[in-house]
C-alpha cells in the first residue's frame, strides 16, 4: 500500500536520478574572441563579421603531428560547446584519458568576393586537461578559453 512515506522515498529516488542524469552530463565550452580586422588592416563589416566560420582543432600536448579538424561554428557564432571525448574518437583522435593535457585552438575563415574560402591562421594555443576519460563520468568538466 502506498503511505505518505514510500510515496516521499519514490520522489527522493526519482529526483537523484534526474539531477543525477544533468550532473553526468559531459560538455565543456569552447569561447573565443573573433578578429575584427583582415589581415591587410582593413576593418570588418558587421555582414562580413557575421559570415565568419571558425575551425576548431586539437591534439595531445606533445603530439608532434598536425592539429586535427575536431568541430566548427559558423556564422560569426564564437563558442562551441559539447562532449570533447566523443568528438575527438569521432575526428579519428585518440580517446582521451583522465590527466591528458590537449592543445586547442581556432582559426577564423571567410569566404572572398570570388567564393574561395580564406582560412587565418590558428590561435594561440589553450590547454585543457582531461578531468576523466570517456568510460568515467565526470562531477564537474573545466572550460577553456581560447583567444587570439
Amino acid at each position: 500500500m502506498w503511505t505518505r512515506r514510500s510515496v516521499g522515498v519514490l520522489l527522493a529516488v526519482a529526483l537523484c536520478v534526474i539531477l543525477g542524469s544533468v550532473v553526468s552530463a559531459k560538455a565543456q565550452t569552447i569561447e573565443w574572441a573573433a578578429a575584427t580586422t583582415f589581415t591587410d588592416g582593413s576593418q570588418m563589416t558587421a555582414a562580413e563579421q557575421g559570415a565568419m566560420k571558425f575551425y576548431i582543432r586539437a591534439r595531445k600536448q606533445g603530439d608532434v603531428s598536425a592539429r586535427k579538424y575536431f568541430g566548427e561554428t559558423a556564422n560569426g557564432v564564437a563558442t562551441w560547446a559539447g562532449d570533447f571525448a566523443t568528438r575527438f574518437i569521432a575526428n579519428g583522435l585518440a580517446a582521451p584519458v583522465a590527466g591528458e593535457m590537449w592543445e586547442v585552438t581556432v582559426s577564423q575563415a571567410f569566404k572572398n568576393p570570388s567564393g574561395v574560402e580564406l582560412d587565418s591562421a590558428e590561435s594561440a594555443v589553450a590547454l585543457y586537461t582531461f578531468p576523466f576519460g570517456p568510460d568515467r563520468t565526470p562531477g564537474t568538466a573545466g572550460t577553456p578559453v581560447v583567444t587570439e
